[in-house]
């Protein structure tokens, strides 16, 4: 039974950053019920395999930072276990020298709002 007090938690004890290279990204259908998909990533980090969850489609569209399989990233964000397999919840990804920014300093994401009135 799924339910949204499943859902992970932006946790900022967590925190981490980890360089390494985008294998996979992946358009996912909503997990908290809300319409719409998800941007998921998959990073490669030393001999470390990581999903990555970065946020809603419509809102990652709209910025000028587009990740692709291949980019060379820095992830920065909460290290959280979804179904115990350990998973970033990104706050911010650096691609060369631009910043992709989904979360404020509380974890907070910034697509809050974001949809049309």
């Amino acid at each position: 039974p799924g339910s949204a007090a499943g859902q992970p938690r932006y946790d900022v004890s967590t925190v981490a950053t980890i360089e390494g290279t985008l294998i996979a990204v992946d358009t996912v259908l909503s997990m908290s019920g809300i319409q719409g998909t998800g941007l998921h990533a998959t990073l490669k980090a030393g001999t470390e395999t990581l999903p990555i969850h970065l946020g809603p489609t419509a809102y990652l569209t709209a910025q000028k930072v587009k990740l692709v399989t291949g980019d060379k990233v820095k992830v920065t964000g909460s290290k959280v276990p979804i179904s115990t397999v350990p998973t970033i919840l990104a706050a911010s990804i650096v691609k060369g020298k631009d910043t992709l920014a989904l979360r404020d300093a509380n974890g907070m994401p910034l697509w809050r709002g974001f949809r049309r009135p």
